[in-house]
């Protein structure tokens, strides 16, 4: 196991924002509703900053490769983590926190899966400071915060056999979705999981 701070080149927490809006035309300024309980990042629901604001914060835009984690939320929703699979100019919001790995280290999809994984498994509750209506993780303890860590090769292997999971998971969706029988659901689901399995 290795603490955060011992594979992350940086650890950085974004920046409020009391103008942000879905009606300005400026840059986007990330927020918790902005990762999906799945782990994905998605732009649904976009706020936005003005040029004028975003001025001297551009060493905040995301890069391929990092990982954002929801720093601030419900007790409940606390810690979700995404990958950002493609650089954006961006902002984002203080209640996100930033972390970029040393890649000789550490695979940054695989500590995105990790963290979220955390946040299935309620890892992230008992560290948490609460307050009313909300709880937080600050960012010394996020970045105490341990995580496996195999060889490089072990992570990658298991990021290819999650996102496998996460392509069947798809194709059973795709084929219970409009199946309102109880036994033909699953024996659709059955038939799949047989059908990847070989």
């Amino acid at each position: 196991y290795r603490a955060i701070k011992d594979i992350a080149l940086e650890i950085r927490v974004g920046f409020a924002s009391g103008q942000s809006s879905t009606d300005i035309v400026g840059v986007p300024h990330i927020r918790p509703m902005n990762i999906s309980e799945a782990g994905q990042f998605v732009p649904d629901g976009m706020k936005y900053i003005s040029e004028e604001e975003y001025r001297d914060r551009e060493d905040y835009c995301l890069e391929a490769g990092d990982v954002l984690f929801n720093n601030t939320n419900s007790i409940d929703l606390i810690g979700k983590t995404c990958l950002i699979e493609h650089p954006l100019r961006c902002g984002y919001s203080n209640h996100m926190t930033r972390i970029r790995v040393n890649p000789d280290l550490c695979v940054p999809r695989y500590l995105a899966l990790v963290l979220h994984s955390a946040w299935h498994r309620g890892q992230f509750r008992d560290r948490a400071t609460r307050w009313v209506g909300q709880a937080g993780i600050n960012t010394k303890s996020l970045a105490d915060f341990e995580i496996p860590l195999p060889p490089l090769e072990v992570q990658k292997e298991i990021v290819r056999v999650a996102e496998g999971c996460a392509r069947q998971a798809l194709v059973i969706l795709d084929q219970v979705v409009d199946i309102t029988d109880e036994k033909e659901a699953l024996a659709s689901i059955a038939a799949v999981s047989v059908g990847e399995a070989e």
